[in-house]
């Protein structure tokens, strides 16, 4: 398949992502040894390393093992101060393969203290006669046993990984972060990070855009998909002052804002992850620095909400003019009836102090045509003592003709229509 989440190791990536719920020491085990032949960059490291089939095999080897160890002192209770090796396994683990004993497995599964009557009794016994519901009542009560034994299992599994030190990447990735219950939560939520795993710039703050233009679409993250809502610019801020990002996607979900090492490559930017230096071949850009596990090129502190025993009363803010002009731009240039509503039933915006001046576009848009009943003043005294001319063309007629050539007179107002072949001196004089 000739498609980037099917190339090179990107598959295996996404394994390990997926497994990290059922076995996070497997998985932070391979995930810092992928990161550490990364950072080595040794010579075909990628080909050495196991691709998804290989540490699928090693991952279910493992799974298996374990299992193994853990079942016996987990297939049924033992008390306190009581030998388990002298006790034996309940009716149901003993005869759950004979098919003669379903009614028995159908009272194992009952509480102790149910007593069918009669009735009811003879009526399952009947419905285990036919073979078939015999087969499919003794293979639900397997699963469920099964079911169970795995819920014993799972605690001791949680219990053991908690114990395990998560050693954080070298070169992070986007497919390698874990899933957050809160996004808010994630220190790095604010900032921007160097990503080697991502194609392309992630930003999930729509205010840090200087342009931006809707696209729908799609970002592949680990197991998971995301919505991206557009592309723009951003402008980092770094040690040297602003870098600019262009074509950065906009995904509001994303825990944390990504500058894609594999783009910062094709524009011709290094990066070295001993120093921590992004360069050219010319200059210094800027460099990283380590927080959080993560190699963070623009560090902005994620400030924790103010709790208070008390509920307290939300301050309004206070607009200033251009803001609310801004504002009613905003909602389509309404009234100040309707503008002052709709920041009345926001609690975080103040209400309108005194009446906003019309823009231009609601001078020009309110404007009337107002005719004027004055009559006209002419400066004339008599016919032709003060007249108007005017010459246009027009389309070739029968006789040759194509100027337009008008006369008005002011003091009559009556307008005189000459057709002349032309339009030079002679012919004008003529008119006149």
């Amino acid at each position: 398949m000739n498609i980037p989440e099917a190339q090179g190791l990107r598959p295996t990536q996404s394994f390990l992502e997926a497994i990290y719920q059922i076995n996070s020491s497997f998985s932070d085990y391979w995930i810092n040894r992928l990161e550490d032949e990364a950072r080595t960059n040794s010579e075909h490291w990628e080909e050495k390393f196991p691709d998804e089939i290989k540490i699928s095999d090693i991952f279910e080897r493992t799974l298996a093992t374990k299992n193994a160890t853990l079942l016996p002192q987990s297939s049924f209770a033992v008390f306190k101060g009581q030998d388990s090796s002298k006790l034996t396994p309940s009716a149901s683990s003993s005869s759950k393969n004979s098919p003669s004993n379903s009614s028995k497995n159908l009272c194992v599964a009952r509480p102790s203290n149910f007593k069918p009557s009669a009735e009811k009794q003879q009526k399952v016994d009947f419905f285990l006669s036919d073979p078939i519901n015999k087969s499919r009542v003794e293979a639900a009560l397997q699963k469920a046993e099964k079911f169970q034994q795995r819920r014993n299992i799972k605690p001791q599994q949680d219990s053991n990984s908690s114990a395990n030190i998560q050693v954080a990447a070298a070169v992070s990735t986007s497919s390698f972060s874990y899933p957050r219950s809160i996004m808010s939560e994630y220190p790095l939520k604010n900032s921007f990070i160097l990503d080697s795993g991502s194609d392309g710039h992630i930003c999930n703050d729509f205010s840090r855009f200087s342009n931006y233009y809707s696209k729908p679409s799609t970002s592949i993250a680990g197991s998971g998909e995301s919505k991206i809502l557009g592309y723009g610019t951003v402008f980092i801020q770094i040690s040297t002052g602003l870098f600019q990002l262009n074509n950065i996607a906009y995904i509001p979900s994303f825990h944390t804002s990504v500058a894609s090492l594999t783009r910062f490559q094709a524009a011709g930017i290094s990066w070295n992850p001993q120093t921590g230096s992004i360069f050219t071949t010319e200059k210094t850009i800027c460099y990283t620095e380590k927080k959080f596990n993560q190699y963070v090129i623009e560090y902005n502190e994620l400030l924790s909400p103010i709790t208070s025993t008390f509920a307290k009363l939300s301050v309004r803010k206070n607009l200033t003019s251009k803001e609310i002009t801004l504002w009613h731009e905003r909602l389509g240039h309404p009234s100040n009836h309707v503008l002052e509503k709709v920041l009345k039933n926001n609690s975080s915006l103040s209400q309108i102090e005194r009446e906003l001046e019309d823009c231009e576009s609601c001078r020009l848009a309110k404007a009337t045509r107002v005719i004027s009943r004055t009559p006209p003043i002419s400066r004339a005294t008599r016919p032709f003592y003060r007249i108007f001319i005017d010459l246009f063309s027009l389309p070739k007629a029968y006789n040759e003709n194509k100027i337009a050539f008008l006369i008005k007179d002011d003091f009559t107002k009556m307008i005189f229509f000459y057709a002349l072949p032309n339009s030079s001196a002679q012919e004008n004089l003529n008119c006149l």
